[in-house]
């Protein structure tokens, strides 16, 4: 007899008879009614376990609930999602359900998909016709929510598809900011070959570059230095990207930054310059460097001052 308590373990079963003993023990109408405490039938949990056979034998006796809702108003198509199973998605596509559809916190199949990290679902997903812009009861993408979780598949596949990189969270945080400001290279890369603009600032004035240097990130100061990241502006706290990468150490970024045209006597807003900065937080030889370099010196070099891993052909005093 099909219970709450084992819905769990019926949705794994695999064997067909097991499925014809469990519907002869049963009337349809109870079989159907059946939830677990978080409200989900048998159609859902065997979505979830990419349960074929199962399903597949739900539609034959036309015991399918395509389009039943859980507590969180989530249909089996996102349970397909979740199981990373290709194949179990589209028999949801197939026999009709939705993909225009949102849960209790207004996430699409998109954002299901982004959670997953499957670069297969998330290309499907995001070539059905399913709103990739939409927002969240938190105010984000599906872009947002991959970028949160660090799911470099599905950056790409929605990147791909066309989502809007530029979209502002209802925290105020593009997708590039955020993952700025998480260190995500490699997202921050794919993002930005898209297109993003890395000169959107959050909330706090902050642009990812203010982040990047904060974090001491000198390879993704880099990267996002190449894009067109602005240089030379203050954030709310009044701090440049010069002077947090002066504060957090790191010569090598220090370094990148000035190579781009980061202004070395751009003050805060208390009149301090970054090198004056660096040598109140013990960072002698960066202070040195910001004050050996003016910008009109530095015009002048530029061409044998090279950043990152490269040191200058010339001895900056």
């Amino acid at each position: 007899m099909a219970t709450s308590a084992n819905l769990h373990s019926i949705a794994t079963l695999q064997n067909p008879e097991e499925f014809a003993t469990l519907i002869s023990e049963a009337s349809d109408e109870n079989f159907l009614v059946i939830r677990d405490e978080n409200g989900n039938g048998l159609t859902h949990l065997a979505a979830l376990h990419g349960n074929i056979p199962l399903l597949r034998f739900l539609i034959e006796n036309q015991i399918l609930e395509v389009d039943a809702l859980n507590k969180l108003q989530q249909p089996p198509l996102f349970f397909a999602i979740l199981s990373g199973s290709l194949e179990t998605v589209r028999v949801f596509l197939e026999e009709g359900a939705s993909f225009d559809v949102a849960d209790a916190n207004g996430e699409t199949p998109a954002h299901i998909a982004a959670k997953v990290n499957n670069l297969e679902i998330a290309e499907f997903v995001s070539t059905i016709g399913v709103d990739l812009n939409h927002v969240n009861n938190m105010g984000e993408t599906a872009l947002h929510v991959a970028c949160r979780l660090e799911n470099l598949n599905s950056v790409i596949a929605l990147s791909a598809a066309g989502v809007n990189q530029n979209a502002v969270s209802g925290k105020g945080a593009t997708a590039l900011l955020l993952s700025a400001q998480r260190g995500f290279d490699e997202i921050v890369r794919v993002l930005l070959g898209r297109g993003a603009n890395p000169n959107i600032p959050d909330k706090t004035g902050n642009m990812p570059l203010h982040f990047a240097c904060a974090n001491g990130d000198h390879q993704m100061a880099e990267l996002l230095c190449e894009h067109g990241a602005a240089l030379n502006v203050h954030n709310h706290e009044l701090l440049s990207p010069l002077h947090l990468a002066a504060k957090s150490g790191g010569l090598e970024l220090v370094r990148a930054l000035l190579y781009h045209g980061a202004d070395s006597i751009f003050p805060n807003g208390v009149g301090i310059t970054a090198d004056v900065t660096a040598y109140a937080n013990g960072h002698t030889e960066i202070g040195k460097l910001i004050a050996s370099i003016s910008p009109d010196r530095f015009s002048r070099l530029r061409g044998q001052f090279e950043p990152l891993t490269n040191k200058p052909r010339i001895k900056l005093k």
